[in-house]
């Protein structure tokens, strides 16, 4: 006797479902087991949330880690922090800036960069660690909801369809963990011992930043501000299709800019950008249209009452940073932090 063909349904859509049960099972077990990449953010936040009055903030990518603060806070003689992290585009500068302003009595704001870092391109990492620690301090079942909403979100978005992301999405393993066998057993003993030691798996870090204890103004672009900014934004495409190279003057994060400038103005905080120093070597890649970048970017800081500084442009600072002191073509080494903590803040921020 054959089964009907609701039994045959039945027993398909049972074989579709422990499929999928399986699958993200094996999925979940993978993106515990890799080390992930917020390792780095969950420091800087852990270093922020135990830092109290903090009046003076630097904001930007690994570019930037090693700025020593207690050198900062001899300079200015306050209380600052680093919150530089890897792969931390402008948009997400921009609302460490805020996290930080609404809870401390912030003056001053050091975001470190370089013209990489002015691209169109997202950065999906950097995104997803943000918002992950954002929620960090949640209930765990509150973080898988907001975990799906914000995968859901990625995943369903029109601009992801005819790419990669919308099924990256589902695959934390994948852009926030590292492969090494030897981050894998680390991580794995790291989260034996917190199970032994009687934590639970899967509490938050014990820092919150939703926490609001300052005012602050954020209520958008003003008529001029939008005037000002889409005169650039038209500009920024002009040189694109002329002088500089697609993606170098990107809108997403020039739009990020011109966010972090009118925030700040807004609140009363002074804003400085720097251009940090490179080896002698990385000009190249810009040679022919390096000043038009340069005079582009420091007329869009200038115009709206800020202070920019490119490294790359002051001979002195080179010959106090020579390419000895780079590991790579942007990262100095740690055993040079200190004196390129000065140059940075006493050449280019008093």
């Amino acid at each position: 006797m054959q089964p009907s063909r609701k039994i045959i349904l039945r027993n398909r859509i049972i074989t579709v479902a422990m499929f999928l049960a399986v699958f993200w099972v094996l999925n979940r077990i993978v993106s515990f087991v890799l080390e992930p990449l917020s390792t780095s953010s969950e420091e800087m936040w852990t270093r922020y949330t135990n830092t109290e009055n903090i009046d003076t903030i630097i904001v930007g990518n690994s570019i930037g880690e090693m700025l020593d603060t207690d050198i900062v806070d001899s300079v200015f003689g306050g209380t600052s922090c680093n919150m530089c992290t890897p792969k931390q585009n402008i948009p997400i500068s921009c609302d460490a800036i805020k996290v930080a302003a609404r809870q401390n009595p912030i003056k001053r704001v050091i975001l470190v960069s370089a013209y990489d870092g002015l691209t169109r391109t997202k950065a999906p990492v950097s995104e997803r660690i943000f918002r992950r620690t954002m929620i960090a301090s949640y209930p765990f079942a509150k973080r898988r909801y907001y975990d799906f909403l914000d995968r859901w979100t990625e995943a369903t978005k029109r601009e992801n369809f005819d790419n990669t992301e919308s099924i990256r999405a589902w695959f934390p393993w994948i852009d926030d963990s590292q492969g090494d066998m030897g981050y894998i057993i680390n991580n794995v003993e790291t989260k034996a011992e917190e199970y032994l030691s009687g934590k639970k798996l899967g509490d938050g870090y014990g820092y919150s930043l939703d926490t609001v204890r300052y005012d602050r103004v954020d209520n958008g672009l003003s008529n001029e501000d939008e005037r000002l900014l889409n005169v650039d934004l038209e500009y920024a495409r002009a040189l694109t299709r002329l002088d500089v190279p697609e993606g170098t003057l990107g809108e997403y994060s020039l739009r990020s800019l011109d966010e972090i400038c009118v925030y700040c103005r807004d609140n009363g905080i002074d804003f400085t950008l720097v251009m940090m120093p490179h080896r002698s070597d990385y000009k190249k890649q810009y040679e022919g249209y390096y000043d038009t970048i340069n005079d582009y970017v420091k007329n869009f800081v200038e115009s709206r009452g800020f202070h920019y500084h490119n490294c790359e442009l002051d001979d002195g600072i080179h010959e106090r940073i020579p390419d000895e002191y780079f590991y790579d073509i942007e990262h100095v080494e740690g055993a040079h932090g200190e004196e390129l903590t000065r140059v940075i803040i006493e050449d280019c921020c008093l």
